[in-house]
């Protein structure tokens, strides 16, 4: 059974129901937000147990938090980067092209991991309801784990 919850951005309830860590078997969907990212910001969460939230087949969430769609926008500049160094004569390894462009993929990822956690955090995906993967807003994974998974590709891509 879901409940409504609201909260203003002064309330010590505020950061652990927009982050999502507020409880283990329950999630606060946010339904309505009003004076975005002010002093005075409210916002309306429906409280409802996770076992009640609807998740997509493992594939489309993955496709859909990693905007898959987006990679076009970062493998295409690193495709004709790697043709303009073949066609000025350079020397290319295979294995380290191959590192190189997993790398990019890896930050790609956790910049736009990252994005999305601030876009409900800071509110723009909360106000606007076709931004981001609506993910967070839908229940299927809290904003405090986008952060962990974000900061685990940003570091995979460090480490590249």
């Amino acid at each position: 059974m879901s409940e409504f919850r609201t909260l203003s951005k002064t309330s010590s309830d505020f950061a652990p129901y927009l982050l999502g860590t507020f409880s283990k078997d329950k999630r606060a969907l946010p339904v309505q937000t009003l004076n975005v990212n002010s002093q005075s910001e409210t916002v309306t969460f429906k409280v409802v147990p996770v076992s009640e939230i609807e998740r997509p087949p493992l594939v489309s969430f993955v496709f859909q938090i990693f905007k898959v769609r987006h990679f076009l926008l970062v493998l295409t500049p690193v495709f004709l980067v790697l043709m303009k160094l073949i066609n000025s004569g350079i020397i290319l390894n295979k294995s380290i092209v191959g590192f190189m462009v997993f790398g990019v993929i890896l930050a790609f990822i956790s910049t736009n991991l990252r994005n999305e956690f601030a876009d409900h955090v800071l509110g723009g995906d909360r106000v606007l309801p076709q931004g981001g993967s609506r993910a967070i807003q839908k229940g299927w994974i809290t904003a405090e784990g986008i952060k962990k998974i974000s900061m685990g590709f940003l570091i995979l891509a460090c480490l590249y």
